[in-house]
């Protein structure tokens, strides 16, 4: 009898190995699409085996034999959040291959029982959590990896079929519930939490603040405050790689919103059919609104000269520009006026020494600040050109500063 469980054993490990094998070559093959969220992503193999195979027990087998033998409380809280990173990734694969709505579903109570246990395992290492370094590291990894489920649910919402939906929806909260349970039960530091989650967003998707604003709903009252006063980051991040997207393809300079933009709102990427970023919107949140009135300096994209005037609570929207001191308003209201040049006839203009002083930024933006005291703008085709112009363009440029963002 020990003898045919030990084959038993045997076989199974030999069949998960071959099925991991055979997902690493298929993934060489497979172009990811941008944006897409993949098994690598996860730390977890592409599955080749999925839950409505008849053989999909012998997967089950070997994650239950592995867990028994993992002693290690953290260890084990790390082995049961990969088994749910791969139930999240074969529900996926199902869906995307329109497998039969009821065998999803199954799938779908298969990921939401590995994301109990996960918890479960999580509520022995609790008492631990201040002490052992091993259990920040978990929630590091954990934190990063669980924006990813949200954002795969929330993706399998508007591609799963419909006798599926609410399945997934109901997974979906769930998983944000067992997400904050988890957070709240290793994490006692209410800043830590926000940075956690914070940390997680940094990639400058587009979904982020829809991510953020559903994290934050099921959070504590004093965890909410801390989680947003980091939209504003969040916000920038999306910005600016929307930003970087739009330079990449050679599309027409856009102006950066001010720090404040959407401060208290989820952003919206405006793109025409090129995939050119042509401007940002502010849908704002239930998110208090800041109370206190400031008198500030302003000009926006349609009235180009520095004013005062109060401003109060949620002011700000896509074009404004706000100054406490009017030399700062002045002078960036300059810089948005900047004529547009090609690169050649910023040159040209450098040559002329009818240039003052110049600067760039690492988006390969220059802009020259003349003599006469306007502005024109450029991209140098490669970082760091404008100086080498001006090294070689000699005596008219002897005493150009150049100042780099």
């Amino acid at each position: 009898m020990k003898n045919i469980i030990k084959l038993f054993l045997i076989f199974a490990l030999v069949f998960t190995a071959l099925g991991s094998g055979a997902s690493i070559v298929a993934q060489e093959n497979t172009e990811i699409a941008d944006e897409a969220i993949s098994a690598e992503d996860l730390e977890v193999s592409d599955p080749t085996l999925l839950p409505d195979s008849p053989f999909y027990f012998l997967k089950e087998w070997t994650r239950s034999v592995r867990s028994a033998f993992t002693f290690n409380n953290v260890k084990k809280a790390e082995l049961e959040n990969k088994f749910s990173n791969e139930k999240l990734v074969e529900l996926k694969k199902m869906v995307e291959n329109k497998i039969d709505p009821e065998k999803i579903k199954k799938a779908a109570e298969k990921y939401q029982k590995a994301a109990g246990r996960v918890k479960n395992a999580t509520d022995k290492i609790k008492d631990e959590a201040e002490d052992n370094p091993e259990v920040n590291k978990f929630l590091e990894k954990f934190t990063n990896q669980q924006v990813l489920h949200e954002k795969i649910l929330q993706k399998l919402e508007g591609q799963a079929p419909e006798q599926v939906l609410e399945k997934i929806k109901e997974a979906r909260e769930q998983h944000l519930e067992k997400f904050k349970d988890i957070m709240i039960k290793l994490e006692t530091n209410q800043e830590k939490i926000a940075e956690k989650i914070q940390n997680a967003l940094q990639n400058g998707d587009i979904s982020n603040t829809d991510i953020l604003e559903k994290i934050k709903e099921k959070m504590p009252e004093e965890v909410k405050q801390k989680i947003e006063e980091k939209r504003a980051n969040i916000v920038n991040k999306i910005i600016e790689k929307s930003i970087q997207k739009s330079e990449t393809k050679k599309c027409p300079l856009l102006t950066k919103p001010s720090p404040d933009f959407c401060k208290l709102g989820k952003i919206k990427v405006e793109k025409n059919n090129e995939g050119c970023t042509t401007s940002f919107k502010c849908i704002m949140t239930n998110a208090e609104p800041i109370a206190n009135c400031k008198e500030l300096w302003w000009f926006d994209k349609d009235n180009r000269t520095c004013q005062q005037k109060k401003f109060c609570g949620a002011f700000m929207y896509l074009g404004l520009r706000t100054f406490e001191i009017k030399d700062q308003c002045e002078k960036q209201l300059l810089l948005a006026m900047a004529k547009e040049v090609s690169w050649d006839e910023a040159l040209k203009i450098l040559k002329e020494g009818k240039v003052d002083s110049a600067d760039q930024s690492h988006a390969k933006i220059v802009r020259l600040r003349l003599k006469n005291g306007s502005w024109v703008k450029t991209i140098e085709p490669y970082i760091d050109d404008i100086m080498k112009e001006i090294k070689k363009c000699g005596e008219v440029c002897k005493n150009i500063p150049v100042a780099t963002e």
